[in-house]
């Protein structure tokens, strides 16, 4: 198994265990706030923490695996290596603008450490940092796309894979 197999597994990973967490905290705040009726207060702000990791690591992975929605109607139209060319610059703009975002939110998150999460006491800047690893990791996924870019599927192309008749 290849080291980059190794990271996309570790990502995989710690996005469903983030998922995991978040549905187990949302259920112990239930039982907690309605059959106790002693509400936690912390485990609301850890769901949401744990939410933007998912949303993070899910983009890059989705990223990774080409399963991004997008509007191709008007690119399929052209011939193939057209196609391509627009790919590649789609690709090329969103890498961009995916390291920018990875950037300026790196910058951000040194500013936010000294301020803390109100009730668990985590410094803004580890949370933010979640949105720094998630956008580079996404342009990280994207740039193989720049050599061999993944045209998008025609619907027949889709449903065959998951064996659908039309």
């Amino acid at each position: 198994m290849s080291k980059r197999n190794v990271v996309d597994i570790f990502f995989e990973w710690v996005t469903i265990l983030a998922i995991a967490l978040v549905m187990f905290l949302v259920l112990l705040q239930v039982f907690y706030r309605y059959a106790l009726n002693d509400p936690i207060g912390w485990t609301q702000e850890i769901s949401v923490f744990c939410t933007m990791i998912v949303v993070m690591l899910g983009a890059a992975i989705a990223f990774k695996r080409g399963d991004h929605i997008s509007i191709s109607f008007f690119v399929e139209l052209f011939p193939v290596k057209v196609q391509k060319v627009i790919t590649i610059i789609a690709n090329l703009i969103t890498i961009i603008f995916l390291g920018t975002l990875s950037y300026q939110s790196w910058l951000l998150s040194k500013r936010a450490m000294m301020q803390v999460s109100p009730t668990s006491g985590i410094p803004l800047g580890y949370i933010i940092l979640f949105v720094t690893v998630g956008t580079a990791l996404s342009a990280f996924y994207l740039i193989p796309q720049l050599f061999n870019p993944k045209l998008h599927r025609t619907e027949d192309e889709a449903l065959s894979e998951i064996n659908i008749e039309k």
